[in-house]
């Protein structure tokens, strides 16, 4: 579905808070970056500031050895975000080496997103 300039947004107006999970690394380091290339991440980095943000980025350990990685995660704090990441809720692994049985922190993420602004432990 596309929309045309003359057309009303259909952004949501109100919201209690943003949920990006699982998070690719490209999605992920588009929000840090600022980037809004479509529909969701427009709505994402609009409310950076307005509305609490949890964000689950599903990487692999080459992607958190990424030069850049750092500073994207850098962003997203100083943006406020609620990063769930660590080792006790997401451990990395080779590419294509994630256990089949590694279930997402789910529980984690509707926690964090639960309480609003208070997901900060669950940062890495």
């Amino acid at each position: 579905m596309t929309r045309l300039p003359w057309e009303p947004r259909t952004h949501p107006a109100q919201l209690d808070a943003i949920v990006v999970a699982p998070a690719t690394f490209n999605s992920t380091a588009k929000i840090a970056l600022g980037l809004a290339d479509n529909q969701a991440l427009t709505v994402v980095t609009e409310s950076l500031t307005t509305v609490p943000v949890v964000l689950f980025p599903l990487i692999n350990a080459a992607h958190a050895e990424h030069p850049a990685w750092p500073s994207h995660m850098a962003a997203l704090r100083a943006a406020g975000v609620h990063l769930i990441e660590g080792p006790d809720l997401w451990p990395l692994h080779p590419p294509r080496q994630m256990p089949p049985d590694q279930k997402l922190p789910w529980r984690a993420i509707l926690e964090a997103a639960q309480r609003g602004t208070g997901g900060d432990e669950q940062r890495g």
